[in-house]
């Protein structure tokens, strides 16, 4: 059986709560704010299910697990 982390892919996102988004957009090529509404519709769109956003706005941080 595989492990979780063998199928477990990462890409940077911002919580678009920060106010920074156009500054990080510019300093990273092809970068893009996604909102959690956004990600959430991608994965669907992409076959992903039990997908969970978790945030923390004092912190400005935004974190997605979902299971393909």
């Amino acid at each position: 059986m595989d492990s979780p982390r063998e199928h477990e892919r990462r890409f940077p996102c911002d919580d678009g709560l920060s106010g920074n988004n156009e500054k990080w957009e510019k300093m990273i090529e092809g970068m893009h704010t996604y909102t959690p509404d956004e990600l959430e519709t991608h994965l669907t769109a992409a076959g992903f299910r039990d997908i969970a956003v978790h945030r923390d706005e004092s912190k400005h941080w935004l974190c997605v697990t979902a299971v393909k």
